[in-house]
């Protein structure tokens, strides 16, 4: 196994130890509503990882987990005995469950091959399931987040592609506040990218992020600042920086390198908010592969541009459903063994559609 996936196992024990210290055989079934303080929900879902291909960073760096809640029709704020002002619960959408289960997530994200001899198409499968466990304390728990992503590939017919790529994954999030107005997201990745053809240690990567948060002006603004391992073989890391501007209860701007949102509240109901949003998008990620005729054992690395516009419907406890389309520029894959050759797949649309429970 590799030094750097040795940490990384070594860091996720290290914290389990320590939460596993104080943990109580009740709390597992005495979760508060993650939303009850500070308002410090959950990361859905699956894990941050531009790791995968051809998937991407489809999920906000920090979606639904400021500090405060841009959803709001009112701006209320308590102030507690030492002076720091708390946002109140006044959202009528929940953004997490009570409990241990968190999400089912199911997607499935389509790209048109094309009519030309260079296009890749792709129709990409997924699920997730998380949990929320009560370490190192209930207030702050990890949400453990195993699922499972088959890419079935359609062309180029100028090289040798296997038909199907996948993704198995389990990751780990952690949500530490240490101040009302000074937070983080710890996230760590460890997944297996192949054909599943024959296995070797390449097949083994931990993407992971560690961002720092900080919100300030009544919470309408937080600041963005960390660092996103990928784990690929092109680009092992990313710097993550930028602004999250929530002017009004219905307009909220994510300024954040690299996976910025614009995105504008268009219905309200008791029950349900419908959102429209513009975005863009990194997409690429490293896959251990076995050539065709010649079976040797090879890694491909794919990497894309992508603009985003969807749709997205939130229910209470975390649940909706999203549906995007966009374009795909500025695509390329190489092979590790031959990585002076890179092939640049046509441009493409995609449609991507996500049900959460």
């Amino acid at each position: 196994m590799p030094s750097g996936a040795r940490l990384w196992m070594l860091l996720i024990g290290l914290l389990l130890l320590a939460g596993a210290t104080g943990l109580r055989a009740q709390d597992w079934s005495r979760l508060p509503p993650v939303t009850a303080e500070f308002e410090n929900p959950p990361l859905r879902y699956e894990p941050i990882m531009p790791a995968n291909y051809p998937g991407d960073l489809k999920q906000p760096l920090v979606e639904e987990y400021q500090t405060s809640d841009p959803l709001s029709n009112e701006r209320m704020f308590a102030e507690t005995e030492s002076g720091d002002v708390l946002p109140q619960q006044f959202s009528r959408i929940t953004k997490a469950k009570d409990g241990f289960f968190q999400k089912l997530y199911l997607a499935e994200t389509y790209i048109p091959r094309g009519s030309t001899e260079n296009g890749l198409g792709s129709n990409d499968v997924e699920i997730s399931l998380s949990v929320a466990a009560p370490l190192p304390n209930r207030r702050n728990p990890i949400v453990i987040t195993p699922g499972f992503a088959t890419h079935f590939l359609d062309g180029p017919g100028n090289t040798d592609l296997p038909p199907r790529l996948y993704d198995a994954y389990v990751a780990f999030n952690w949500f530490p506040r240490f101040t009302p107005k000074l937070g983080a997201i710890v996230s760590i990745s460890p997944s297996v990218f192949s054909d599943f053809e024959k296995w070797d240690d390449s097949a083994f990567r931990t993407p992971g992020k560690l961002l720092m948060r900080y919100t300030w002006a009544q919470y309408e603004r937080e600041i963005v600042l960390g660092v996103i391992y990928l784990d690929r073989d092109d680009l092992p890391w990313l710097p993550a920086a930028g602004v999250i501007w929530t002017p009004n209860p219905n307009v909220i701007y994510e300024i954040i390198f690299p996976r910025p949102r614009v995105l504008f509240m268009v219905n309200e109901q008791e029950a349900h908010e419908d959102w429209l949003y513009l975005g863009g998008e990194l997409g690429g990620g490293s896959y251990s592969i076995q050539r065709v005729p010649s079976y040797q054992q090879d890694v491909v690395t794919f990497n894309d541009y992508r603009i985003i516009f969807g749709w997205e419907r939130r229910k209470n406890g975390g649940a909706g459903m999203r549906l995007e389309g966009g374009y795909i520029f500025a695509r390329s894959f190489e092979y590790a063994s031959n990585s002076h050759v890179e092939y640049t797949p046509d441009d493409a649309l995609m449609i991507r559609g996500s049900l959460s429970f």
